[in-house]
């Protein structure tokens, strides 16, 4: 009996650590999630050569928030991050508020072993906003752009055990930008988006695992066309439940 309890043990101890090994060596990373909502905050306002509309909608109806975070590995150092999410709003009058963003970032880390992650990130993220405001006449003024912003950040993570770690990002990206260009309707971004996530992520397999993370995205964005500027605050709070692949 003790001959079998002590196999048991063995092959136990090998199995965690061949698993952690897995664990630390994975080269590209797949996660999808979606978020539940614990604050949304939205402001929204237009000025034109006649005057300006201060306009708090509720938004009442749907807000759906997806986001997908992934990665590839060069080596233990440098790795390249691709991350996809999608804010869209609605209020009961039919004016609605959606924001589509990449983020393209490298990350450098600067300190790894086998429990702790220190990264630095720099790279470049695109935002499509797509906005509408129902008049009382029943009309909708919108409009539909891209703001390009670089972006800079840092990223942590701490294996409390082979199959769970907890982790931090912080990524900010900020904007003046003016347009000469008699061609471009966009006259000018002004602004900054912030997100910031906190996680802990659990592995049921070498590849398949879990996640919770605590996101909070914020932005304060300024668009000019010339004869209509749009002033946008978004603040979103929420837990993202994600699934992950490993590789």
């Amino acid at each position: 009996m003790k001959t079998i309890l002590k196999t048991l043990l063995v092959t136990a101890l090998l199995s965690t650590l061949t698993y952690a090994e897995d664990i630390y060596k994975d080269d590209m990373k797949f996660t999808l999630g979606a978020f539940a909502l614990i604050k949304t905050d939205n402001s929204l306002s237009v000025s034109t050569d006649i005057g300006s509309i201060g306009y708090s909608p509720n938004f009442n109806g749907d807000t759906v928030v997806i986001r997908s975070d992934n990665y590839y590995r060069f080596n233990d150092a440098h790795r390249v991050e691709l991350s996809l999410f999608n804010i869209s709003k609605t209020d009961d009058d039919g004016s609605y508020n959606n924001q589509f963003t990449t983020l393209l970032d490298y990350g450098y880390s600067f300190y790894k072993n086998e429990k702790v992650e220190l990264t630095l990130l720099v790279g470049l993220h695109m935002t499509s906003y797509d906005l509408g405001v129902s008049t009382d006449t029943g009309d909708k003024s919108k409009i539909n752009t891209t703001a390009p912003l670089p972006v800079i950040g840092f990223a942590w993570r701490y294996n409390i055990m082979p199959q769970w770690s907890v982790g931090s990002k912080v990524q900010y990206f900020a904007m003046n930008l003016d347009f000469d260009s008699a061609d471009s309707i966009i006259t000018g971004f002004q602004g900054y988006v912030a997100d910031t996530m906190v996680d802990t992520e659990y592995m049921f397999t070498p590849n398949f695992g879990a996640g919770l993370a605590l996101n909070s995205i914020k932005s304060d964005l300024g668009i000019s066309t010339g004869k209509i500027d749009w002033k946008v605050k978004n603040e979103v709070l929420g837990v993202n439940m994600y699934l992950s692949m490993h590789f």
